[in-house]
């Protein structure tokens, strides 16, 4: 009996996954973790603790941490972002007045992403309070 193969066009085929080849980059993986309760409700230590907790069962051995954040002020609409990395630096800046919270979150992601990109080390991990 002769073997058949049969073959959608390109259009119709769904892809496959195959591991990336070594000289790309590993795919992103998000971890969402809650803590619980409403972030207006819990006190300063119970954030950093329920923070702390998160970030040293989730942090891979010998990889750079940054943690992001942006915020609005209501009433001037005065916004900025900010990005720090463990054990090491802060880097603050302003934002256009009137940016949304999203805008500022991303702004101070895209911060951690650029500083990453030029002092990359393979499995960096950024945190951040935004869904």
């Amino acid at each position: 009996m002769k073997d058949t193969i049969l073959s959608k066009g390109p259009d119709t085929m769904s892809p496959d996954y195959s591991t990336p080849v070594p000289w790309e980059s590993p795919p992103a993986v998000f971890n969402i973790l809650q803590t619980g309760a409403r972030e207006a409700d819990c006190n300063p230590h119970e954030l950093r603790q329920v923070a702390e907790r998160n970030i040293k069962a989730l942090t891979p051995h010998n990889s750079t941490v940054y943690c992001t954040d942006g915020s609005v002020e209501p009433t001037s609409t005065k916004a900025g972002a900010a990005f720090t990395i463990e054990g090491g630096n802060t880097f603050l800046w302003r934002t256009s007045d009137g940016c949304s919270t999203l805008q500022v979150e991303l702004a101070a992601m895209l911060g951690a992403l650029r500083h990453d990109s030029i002092n990359s080390q393979q499995g960096d991990v950024i945190y951040t309070d935004s869904r």
